[in-house]
């Protein structure tokens, strides 16, 4: 009797932890990009989930973003010009994209750090 309590109470907890990681996996099956250990600590690296991201606004702003690069890298260090209207005045090829795509400005304003970061300056800059 021993013995069956015993074995039940471990196909029990087997279950309970492997509901665990597969909860704690998202039961999908996304790429992972890298694996670290460290000690007792596993770090899984899986590539992002970009569903709910306006894709086609990321990729009209990329390709901007492509042909100005020192406007993008000024929006890059100040997002907030995307909301002055002098700087727009200035920029006439940024305002009339704001102008063409309103949706796209306000997902910039909702969101700035899906279209903006700026990125570590190397020692030559």
């Amino acid at each position: 009797m021993r013995q069956i309590l015993s074995l039940l109470t471990a196909v029990a907890m087997a279950t309970m932890i492997g509901g665990v990681a597969l909860a704690q996996s998202g039961g999908g099956t996304s790429q992972v990009n890298g694996v670290v250990v460290n000690g007792n600590t596993t770090t899984v690296f899986r590539a992002a989930n970009n569903s709910d991201l306006p894709m086609d606004s990321l990729t009209r702003w990329s390709s901007f973003a492509q042909r100005h690069p020192k406007m993008a890298s000024q929006l890059d260090s100040r997002p907030m010009l995307i909301n002055d209207a002098g700087y727009l005045r200035q920029h006439p090829e940024l305002e009339k994209l704001f102008a063409n795509h309103p949706d796209m400005l306000a997902q910039m304003k909702r969101d700035p750090g899906n279209f903006f970061a700026s990125l570590p300056r190397s020692e030559e800059q």
